[in-house]
């Protein structure tokens, strides 16, 4: 059971992973699933999993509703997912993660022919309370695709940085290309995500190239406790 509950108008780095891990995102028609998932849930409208299952067009028909959070960054990894956002509402973030986790799990392993959890338990989350934690937290979910071709970047040992960035840029499942010039954005991710607030951060710190570029073992050391590893 979750003890403290989540404060309206704070942001928190939320997280969670698949049972086994379990590539419940890798294929692109889950990815796809998961994202519109984020998008539909996010309202103060009553919901079933049916009801995050309904078309977009359905979905464009019924009235207009206030979200439950503000999305800030995101990035969708094979077997778990980080999510930067803000909560609007009370006890919006968990029931804003409960619908799209139940939403999905249920649509994988119908899919699937499975049963059973798919993901491990409840998110874990953490308090973002100061801009350079935000900046740190930024730069983290925007370069965690690296570690399916250039892990070592953790430990600040990033051999190429034009390799980076072509890579962090095709990869489809993060907010990433919002906050560089030139980047093609996902639709689904163009809709979900708030832009000002954080590109005023980033900006202010001096960009993610910077953040990414100079990051060392010792910014991950630092700052682990907000990166939920």
């Amino acid at each position: 059971m979750r003890v403290e509950k989540l404060v309206n108008d704070q942001i928190y780095h939320i997280c969670n992973r698949s049972t086994e891990g379990i590539p419940i995102l890798k294929q692109k028609a889950d990815a796809e699933r998961f994202l519109e998932a984020l998008l539909l849930s996010n309202t103060t409208d009553i919901m079933t999993i049916r009801g995050v299952a309904r078309t977009p067009e359905q979905h464009r028909n019924r009235r207009k509703s206030k979200p439950l959070v503000e999305i800030y960054a995101l990035a969708l990894m094979p077997n778990h997912f980080h999510i930067c956002v803000r909560q609007i509402v009370e006890n919006g973030i968990s029931l804003w993660v409960q619908r799209v986790c139940n939403s999905h799990a249920r649509f994988y392993n119908l899919k699937n022919e499975r049963k059973g959890t798919l993901f491990m338990g409840r998110f874990r989350e953490v308090q973002i309370v100061k801009d350079e934690q935000l900046f740190h937290l930024l730069v983290y979910i925007h370069a965690n695709p690296l570690d399916l071709v250039m892990p070592k970047w953790r430990e600040g040992n990033l051999q190429s940085w034009p390799k980076a960035d072509g890579y962090l840029r095709t990869y489809p499942w993060s907010s990433y290309n919002l906050f560089v010039r030139g980047g093609v954005v996902h639709k689904t991710i163009e809709k979900l995500v708030s832009r000002h607030f954080p590109r005023q951060v980033i900006s202010s710190w001096g960009g993610l190239a910077r953040g990414i570029k100079d990051w060392s073992q010792r910014d991950y050391e630092g700052s682990k406790n907000l990166f939920l590893e």
